[in-house]
């Protein structure tokens, strides 16, 4: 989805991955984290836990200027709409009042969850990942043309995803090789 999102390939990666928890035989990492370079120092930070549930599977686009949780269309500012009048006073009074925090410093102060609740992306949305690919499969077919980008997109996830396993399993940084780039000319689809 990075790809896709910044238009554009890692150039490099590095990660690690283990089996920590499902210890029955299997060779598939159920531990993952990886760290792909992108041009112009965007970093983008893959990690999957298949032994704990709560998120579940989904994506978070974060800068800083917020957040875009894709899956559940919504949005997080970094600077949300401030609170109601008077609870804004409360919290002003109660931030001069426990602003030092004699842990780590006089000017240490712990950083907590914003409990902003984000905004809708789009109010009435109705489709779902899987049955926007079936939709544009299905016109590829009526039309007798492929899908723009589709080759593309999916050659370069997956040499993304080899490159970062194996980072993981030499425990190195790997670049993304030269002759492994798309070349312009070859647009099939």
């Amino acid at each position: 989805m990075a790809n896709w999102f910044l238009g554009e390939t890692p150039t490099r990666v590095m990660g690690s991955g283990s089996i920590c928890f499902w210890k029955d035989g299997r060779e598939v990492y159920d531990n993952v984290a990886c760290v792909y370079d992108y041009p112009k120092g965007v970093k983008v930070i893959y990690d999957s836990v298949i032994s704990n549930r709560k998120y579940g599977l989904e994506e978070q686009i974060m800068g800083h200027l917020g957040t875009i949780e894709p899956e559940v269309r919504k949005i997080y500012s970094e600077n949300p709409p401030p609170a109601p009048g008077f609870l804004q006073l409360i919290n002003n009074l109660e931030k001069d009042i426990f602003e030092t925090i004699p842990i780590g410093g006089a000017s240490w102060v712990p950083e907590t969850a914003v409990q902003y609740k984000g905004e809708y992306l789009v109010e009435d949305y109705q489709y779902d990942d899987t049955l926007l690919e079936m939709e544009g499969f299905v016109l590829a077919v009526r039309n007798g043309r492929p899908y723009p980008g589709l080759l593309r997109e999916g050659y370069n996830a997956t040499v993304a995803v080899l490159l970062g396993l194996q980072a993981m399993q030499e425990n190195r940084i790997i670049e993304w090789p030269e002759e492994y780039a798309w070349k312009k000319n070859t647009e099939l689809v």
